[in-house]
């Protein structure tokens, strides 16, 4: 049942996203990569104030090694997987908008 809703969701956002690009201006397409790059970044930043902190007993030290720096890169990697998709959703759409723009305007310009 999870999975299909997840299904579900996924297959209304790419709608939307193809609504988005294909209107006329340039921004309303690029909302949902501007959101799922933020909600991206400030996971990593949860992930990074998570991971390194090390307790000790006289208290909290900062302890940023280069496990946590590859664990994080990963993090933002992983996270913007559905960013890389829904930008390139935008530009498929977006490349369909200015060729159409174009042909418009060869036709005006024929009359």
């Amino acid at each position: 049942m999870t999975l299909i809703m997840g299904l579900g969701l996924l297959a209304v956002l790419v709608i939307v996203q193809i609504f988005l690009s294909k209107l006329n201006g340039r921004w309303p397409g690029l909302i949902l990569p501007l959101l799922t790059a933020a909600f991206s970044i400030v996971t990593g930043v949860g992930f990074v104030s998570y991971t390194s902190y090390l307790t000790t007993p006289e208290g909290t030290a900062t302890l940023l090694t280069a496990d946590n720096v590859l664990a994080l890169l990963s993090v933002l990697l992983y996270m913007n997987i559905p960013t890389t998709i829904l930008l390139i959703i935008y530009f498929l759409c977006r490349a369909k908008h200015r060729q159409k723009k174009g042909i418009d305007k060869m036709n005006i310009q024929d009359l």
